[in-house]
């Protein structure tokens, strides 16, 4: 089957004045009338049943993210409220772990909930495809082709040539680049901005955490109860998923996307 974990974890710091502690993006109406949390879970609701659609966000947003998603058909078990906040790695490994149990043939896609998409119907198409792609045993990434010499977004380089399903090979993930080198990747060929969709196998996922993140895996094996949750959680490290398992996997591939994104 299936799943989708959205990533809504925002505090609130990279659309201020609009956005605040108390009032990040995810519940602003950005794109549209509705906040952009509630246009992601519709967007994706075209590609998986809702229940098998996960919401991770922080405890103290908890109120407002269940008035977000009033009568979207979300149940309880698709909230994970963090205690504290610790970046994608513990959320994404936590939920991945979780579905892994319920299911052992399952597909995950985690898209945060804060993009802007242009197309919805090209958006979906690619989260398909990289349904697809991913059931071939990889984890793919969204490439998204830069408009400009964008110094805000981390990039990914691609090799060799573009596979029958579509996908690329990593060379190389980049950080943030200064203006100058921006211009180099516009003007290159093979560099994606690194937008932070994935989709993969819950199978493959764990396995990557328990071989790059042991300590990890062994944490949220335990957290099967709220009392372990609770307990556990505060020793999760902070760090995204791209530094602790993406730039060391050997089964992750590029999937260029073309529907607009910002």
């Amino acid at each position: 089957m299936n799943y989708v974990i959205i990533l809504a974890g925002g505090v609130g710091s990279r659309f201020w004045p609009l956005s605040r502690e108390t009032e990040p993006k995810q519940f602003l109406p950005i794109g549209s009338r509705r906040p952009m949390l509630e246009d992601a879970v519709l967007r994706l609701a075209a590609v998986t049943d809702r229940k098998r659609i996960f919401i991770a966000t922080g405890l103290r947003h908890r109120l407002k993210v269940k008035q977000c998603t009033r009568g979207l058909g979300l149940k309880d078990k698709n909230y994970l409220f963090e205690p504290r906040v610790k970046n994608t790695l513990a959320p994404i490994a936590l939920l991945s772990r979780r579905i892994f149990d319920a299911d052992p043939e399952a597909v995950i896609a985690v898209v945060p909930c804060d993009h802007f998409v242009a197309d919805v119907r090209v958006f979906r198409r690619t989260v398909k495809k990289a349904f697809s792609v991913a059931r071939e045993g990889k984890i793919v990434t969204f490439g998204f082709p830069p408009r400009r010499p964008e110094t805000g977004y981390g990039y990914i380089k691609v090799k060799g040539p573009r596979r029958r399903t579509g996908y690329f090979s990593v060379d190389r993930f980049l950080e943030k680049p200064s203006l100058a080198r921006a211009k180099t990747y516009l003007a290159g060929r093979g560099y994606y901005w690194n937008g932070g969709v994935f989709v993969f196998p819950a199978q493959l996922m764990c396995e990557e955490v328990k071989r790059h993140c042991p300590p990890v895996y062994d944490l949220v094996g335990k957290m099967d109860t709220p009392a372990g949750f609770n307990r556990l959680w505060p020793r999760l490290p902070s760090i995204s998923i791209d530094y602790a398992v993406m730039e060391k996997s050997r089964s992750l591939v590029v999937l260029p996307a073309e529907y607009g994104w910002l």
